[in-house]
């Protein structure tokens, strides 16, 4: 990318990080904004009237660095801290980072040239799991430049990839994107100040409505430190409360469109929330009430067939409880590569060097993303089986049943 003046750097790019006691985290995810290969760039600190040591490592970082600013408040919740951010921008474009997460150092080079080129309204990028040094690279989506000229299609692309997902789910994360600052800055003030919950969702499904065109990159530079403590993982019954709220809060910022759709938008909606209910459940550690969320469409081409799953997550459960309906079909070994740490009391899951000591006509792969069943695939032709035999599709999302389209 070209290397431009400060004057017109500031004018290019903001970067906001709302703050609430994140001293343990806060040093990492400043280092890796302040090393971007896009150098000429605000950055902008929002503490959120922290009681631990944020604040003062924000302010030490002020001192150091001409490009960051810091803004101290009261504590009032992160929706008012990121539209504390925004509402001081200079940046034509804006982008977020979550306090105790970090990123590459091309991620805004690389986002800054896509929504150039493209024109786009806003773009969106995958993301990195990362959990216990463990990696993983998410992108659940087929990239592209995405036309909306008219509301029902903009109202198709959220329900394609937002509410219903059945061409491939975008995170509703605003830290995975890329804004325009006048559109950003109009969806996301209107969010209630006190939205707690789902306040990502509710600006991305606005940002869809307000935008001509959308850009989807398969990229992944954002690492997303999982911890075991989040309000994600709150009970189960006020997980099902707060999340019908999200959706009457859906409707409630949609209704402006309603006379410019075709009328689907609350059918859409419906299957979001049946969507978050299925999921929520398969989250459950009791065994015997988990439902299935993901099944193999075409199941036959493997009638009469001595089979290998080849992954034990989510997916490879599924599958694994699908296959066990079916006489026809012989699981004779269910395998990953993280086998040690996917035990299950009704199954065992083996290492992959077990396959030579099986026969078997064919190797399904059980996992969501098609990089990584690229990868798999690699690693299981390395391992000396025929590509013939090794099959992988998109899963199949069991609400895809209940959906019915347009």
């Amino acid at each position: 990318m070209e290397k431009v003046s400060a004057t017109k750097a500031e004018s290019l790019l903001s970067v906001i990080v709302p703050i609430y006691n994140a001293e343990f985290y806060l040093h990492k995810c400043i280092d890796s904004i302040l090393a971007q290969t896009f150098r000429e760039f605000e950055l902008i600190l929002v503490n959120d009237g922290s009681t631990d040591s944020s604040g003062k490592i924000c302010d030490q970082y002020e001192k150091r660095d001409k490009r960051v600013r810091v803004c101290h408040t009261k504590n009032r919740g992160a929706v008012v801290a990121r539209k504390t951010g925004i509402d001081r921008a200079k940046g034509r474009y804006i982008g977020f980072v979550d306090a105790d997460d970090y990123i590459e150092p091309k991620m805004f080079e690389s986002m800054l040239r896509g929504i150039e080129k493209s024109g786009a309204d806003f773009i969106h990028t995958g993301y990195i799991e990362d959990c216990s040094n463990q990696c993983n690279y998410v992108y659940e989506f087929e990239e592209g430049v995405f036309e909306l000229p008219r509301f029902e299609d903009r109202e198709r692309f959220l329900a394609d990839y937002v509410l219903c997902a059945n061409k491939g789910r975008i995170r509703n994360s605003l830290w995975s994107k890329l804004f325009k600052r006048e559109l950003i800055k109009k969806c996301f003030f209107q969010l209630p100040d006190e939205q707690q919950l789902g306040e990502d969702l509710l600006c991305l499904c606005l940002c869809i409505m307000e935008s001509k065109r959308i850009l989807l990159q398969r990229c992944a530079y954002y690492h997303y430190v999982m911890k075991a403590q989040s309000l994600s993982h709150m009970p189960s019954e006020n997980f099902i409360v707060r999340n019908v709220e999200l959706c009457y809060h859906i409707i409630g910022l949609l209704k402006n469109y309603e006379g410019k759709l075709p009328g689907n938008l609350n059918k859409h909606i419906c299957c979001f929330l049946m969507r978050e209910f299925v999921e929520m459940i398969a989250l459950v550690k009791d065994q015997s009430i988990r439902m299935q969320c993901f099944y193999i469409k075409d199941i036959n081409k493997f009638r009469g067939m001595r089979v290998v799953i080849y992954g034990a997550g989510k997916v490879g459960q599924d599958y694994y409880a699908q296959i066990c309906r079916y006489r026809d079909i012989e699981i004779v070994a269910w395998v990953d590569s993280y086998s040690q740490n996917c035990q299950f009391e009704y199954a065992e899951v083996m290492d992959i060097s077990i396959l030579s000591e099986y026969e078997f006509q064919a190797v399904i792969i059980a996992v969501q993303d098609d990089e990584t069943a690229k990868e798999i695939k690699v690693q299981l032709v390395n391992y000396g089986l025929s590509q013939d035999i090794i099959f992988w599709e998109r899963p199949s999302d069991v609400l895809d049943r209940y959906y019915i389209g347009e």
